[in-house]
């Protein structure tokens, strides 16, 4: 009786919303390819210094994104991402549930479908609203692209830690290759980034990194996307990750060393300082290292 009391209400939420949510998808492509609400980092002279977390972003269509790395991102972050409509009725439950626990960890229950448009609607909150808006939005993004759209603009959308927006950037910066090159092991560590890409990255945690990397792996194993020797084989593997700074960006060690100090030392967190469209000033002045790089 519970369940098709919550199917009839998400079938009046989906009628009563559909306008809103087609407004909201309209543009979503071009919002999600040019997002810009990140807190932006200026210099003791109010001059830009840059982007806290896309200085390093780079967009490319799905079948240029390695089948393994689809596939690891689905199994860890969204299981029933190709049979649902944009929302997961179980996984809500599950959340709510989890969220009546006294003392017990907040947990969302969103889909990949959701977080997408956690990220096209610029928001950090965590209230009923907002929840609301993920919702309706996620419906409207699921009429409006199929599956594989989806994933693509999601892909192209996470943060990985390190100012990398999207797996591209980030498969460049760990590994010195494009995602299409991508090993089975390499992929779930990626993958794995999603979650918390700080707390997993290999650089800082790199035991951290290995763990929640073999987690995907068992996750991927489990749904059947890899054999068992597959898993046995990649969970085995070292780090083996190659920092590939991108020297041309002005600023961007700086601005990697701001956002952890505002994390660290002032409480703010990842998704606030991703989503909330912070103008943060600080005593660097950017004509120095200019100067210094064209030498």
């Amino acid at each position: 009786m519970k369940t098709k009391t919550a199917i009839i209400f998400f079938l009046l939420l989906f009628g009563l919303t559909m306008a809103y949510t087609i407004i909201l998808t309209k543009d979503i492509d071009d919002t999600l390819k040019n997002i810009s609400m990140s807190s932006i980092v200026y210099d003791r002279h109010g001059q830009l210094i840059g982007n806290l977390f896309d200085h390093r972003k780079t967009w490319v269509s799905l079948d240029k994104i390695h089948p393994h790395l689809q596939k690891a991102v689905v199994a860890i972050e969204d299981a029933r991402f190709y049979n649902h409509f944009g929302i997961d009725l179980k996984g809500i439950a599950r959340a709510v549930v989890r969220n009546l626990i006294p003392g017990g960890p907040m947990e969302g229950g969103s889909t990949i479908t959701q977080q997408l448009a956690k990220i096209a609607l610029l928001s950090s909150e965590r209230t009923l609203i907002r929840k609301f808006k993920d919702i309706t939005c996620a419906l409207g993004i699921e009429q409006s692209f199929t599956k594989n759209q989806i994933l693509e603009l999601y892909l192209n959308s996470i943060y990985l830690a390190h100012g990398n927006l999207g797996v591209e950037a980030a498969a460049q910066y760990y590994f010195g290759k494009s995602a299409a090159a991508l090993t089975l092991d390499q992929a779930a560590l990626i993958a794995g980034l999603i979650r918390s890409p700080e707390n997993y990255s290999p650089f800082k945690h790199p035991d951290l990194a290995v763990a929640r990397r073999n987690l995907v792996l068992k996750k991927m194993y489990e749904q059947g996307y890899i054999t068992a020797i597959e898993y046995k084989k990649a969970s085995v593997k070292p780090l083996n990750v190659t920092k590939r700074e991108n020297t041309s960006i002005v600023g961007a060690y700086f601005l990697d060393y701001v956002k952890e100090s505002l994390i660290a030392e002032h409480g703010f967190s990842e998704e606030e300082l991703r989503l909330g469209g912070f103008r943060i000033y600080t005593t660097l002045d950017i004509t120095a290292p200019k100067a210094a790089q064209e030498t």
